[in-house]
This record gives structure tokens, C-alpha cells and sequence, in this order.
């Protein structure tokens, strides 16, 4: 196993008794590794480009570091679970640009109260 490996797996151990400054440390001894990982969970990607490797990255690691407690077990558990985290950072992204192409968080209005709004703007002149 490679001293970087060791790194990881020491880190890991660390994060899991609540050191948080070993939570960022870890990232940067595995950024190489996620870097490749978000490749990997951007190839055949449909959307657009806005969100790069470098971005999915970065918002993973912020759903990562956000957890209250670390509960990885090992360096495969924790790129497992930063996989998820980046599969689940493309899946809202998708949904969020989804919404937004069909009104996003502009209210939805009736037939009925649209035909109200008209008369109404009709019978004061507008």
C-alpha cells in the first residue's frame, strides 16, 4: 500500500474521532483520487458544462464535511461514499436546471384565475 494510501487510511481514522482539521486534510491527500471520481460520475453527463469536475469536487466534499459524524470505515467506504455524494450533487443539479427550464419557483396560476387576472386588467383600462 502506497505512503499516500497510509495518508488516507490514517486520516480517515483521525476524522472518525471528530478531528476536523484531519477532515480537510484528508480531502487534499485524496483530491487526486476524487478528481478521477467525478471524471468517472461526469462521463456520458447530458447536462451542461457549468458544474466541472473541479465544481463537483468541491460541492461533494461540502455535503462530506457537513455530516455531523464521520463513520467511514475504510479508504474504499469513504470514495464510496464520496462517489454517492457526487452522483447525488449531479442528480440535484439535473432536477434544480430541470425545474427551472419548466418556471422554476414562479407561481402556478389556474386558467380560471388567469382569465380573472385579464378581466380584471380589461376593466381598469390596462
Amino acid at each position: 500500500m502506497p505512503s499516500d494510501a497510509h495518508t488516507i487510511t490514517r486520516l480517515i481514522g483521525q476524522a472518525r474521532e471528530g478531528d476536523k482539521a484531519a477532515l480537510n486534510e484528508l480531502f487534499g491527500a485524496a483530491y487526486d483520487e476524487l478528481l478521477r471520481l467525478a471524471h468517472k460520475n461526469r462521463y456520458g453527463w447530458q447536462g451542461d458544462n457549468t458544474l466541472n469536475t473541479t465544481a463537483l469536487v468541491h460541492v461533494a466534499y461540502e455535503k462530506l464535511a457537513d455530516q455531523s459524524e464521520v463513520d467511514w470505515n475504510s479508504r474504499a467506504h469513504f470514495f464510496s461514499v464520496a462517489a454517492r455524494a457526487m452522483r447525488q450533487v449531479l442528480i440535484d443539479y439535473a432536477r434544480g436546471r430541470r425545474a427551472e427550464k419548466r418556471g422554476g419557483d414562479v407561481p402556478k396560476v389556474s386558467l380560471e384565475e388567469m382569465r380573472a387576472i385579464v378581466e380584471e386588467a380589461h376593466r381598469h383600462g390596462l
